[in-house]
């Protein structure tokens, strides 16, 4: 769809996935440069207090769990996920083989010579037919860290993403995590 057409139109957008990053607002990567370019200015731009932490501080809450971004996906349209590199399969294909639920699931797949790939992709339902997957390392696959994570993921769902922001319940919900 053409960035016009979906400028001037009044109409919901309708996306198969949508990828949401917790860190790094206030800077672009520079290919020719091989390296970030600072732009603090962005900060005051964003409409939400939560992203305005993000850009001035890096991430939402200082030990973020290793939690970078994630991927809200249909869960009938797991094709639009990217590959995990060394990957034999899909990340989409590997949350296919995910028992589903509000709890997260976790999958740890091979490479090609049979050994266990460095990262693995954690899936599990936000909705009737929503899906939160991210990326968590081989080592960061605790049970206690994803459910941390999963926190994380609910609370900015509930409390960040919405029509409405309840930014002081939103940071209710990550203390002590």
């Amino acid at each position: 769809m053409p960035l016009e057409s979906i400028a001037n139109s009044h109409e919901p957008i309708t996306l198969d996935s949508l990828e949401i990053e917790l860190e790094n607002y206030s800077s672009f990567y520079d290919t020719r440069i091989d390296g970030t370019i600072p732009m603090p200015e962005l900060c005051k731009l964003l409409s939400q207090q939560w992203a305005q932490k993000i850009c001035q501080k890096g991430r939402i809450i200082d030990y973020a769990l290793y939690l970078r971004r994630f991927t809200l996906v249909k869960a009938d349209d797991l094709g639009t996920i990217s590959y995990i590199d060394g990957a034999t399969e899909s990340t989409g294909q590997m949350v296919k083989k995910m028992s589903l639920d509000e709890t997260p699931s976790l999958f740890c797949d091979v490479d090609k010579q049979g050994k266990p790939l460095s990262l693995c992709p954690v899936a599990m339902k936000v909705s009737d037919n929503l899906l939160a997957v991210w990326i968590v390392g081989a080592r960061e696959s605790g049970n206690a860290t994803i459910a941390k994570q999963a926190q994380v993921i609910r609370a900015l769902l509930q409390f960040a993403f919405g029509e409405f922001e309840d930014t002081q319940a939103l940071y209710t919900a990550l203390q002590g995590l």
